[in-house]
């Protein structure tokens, strides 16, 4: 991308796994500090690993193999945490639609639906719900 400066350039390889379909590259993002640039037979991907001086020399202390397996095992952690989240997420959705809890207002004024989940009933206590707004557009 541009901007980024490349500080290391790890193409897939074999270790008792055969991992030729990943490449991954750590980046100096431009405002972002490090970046973990992958790429595989599904596309492109980036995430974005905070802090430069945090995270920088524990990468430049490992050799290249030692790096590539560490960048597989985040790239593989941060996957399953995105897939966990999007699965709780939508298994919040579809039990709150069967239960008939999902609401909706039109705010023509604002341009926007507001959308929001009521609470679950417990033994007659009501808590607050979860809102959001998205544009009518």
């Amino acid at each position: 991308r541009e901007g980024d400066v490349l500080i290391h350039d790890e193409p897939g390889r074999c270790g008792g796994i055969d991992s030729h379909c990943h490449h991954f590259r750590i980046v100096q993002a431009r405002h972002d500090g490090l970046a973990l640039l992958v790429r595989h037979g599904g596309g492109d991907e980036c995430i974005r690993l905070g802090s430069v001086s945090l995270l920088g020399p524990v990468l430049a202390s490992l050799d290249s193999t030692a790096r590539y397996w560490l960048l597989q095992r985040l790239y593989h952690v941060q996957y399953a945490a995105a897939r966990n989240a999007a699965d709780a997420r939508d298994s919040f959705w579809r039990k709150a639609a069967a239960e008939k809890r999902i609401k909706t207002r039109k705010m023509p004024a604002r341009g926007t639906i507001k959308i929001w989940v009521e609470p679950e009933a417990a033994a007659g206590v009501r808590h607050t719900s979860t809102e959001s707004e998205e544009s009518m557009a």
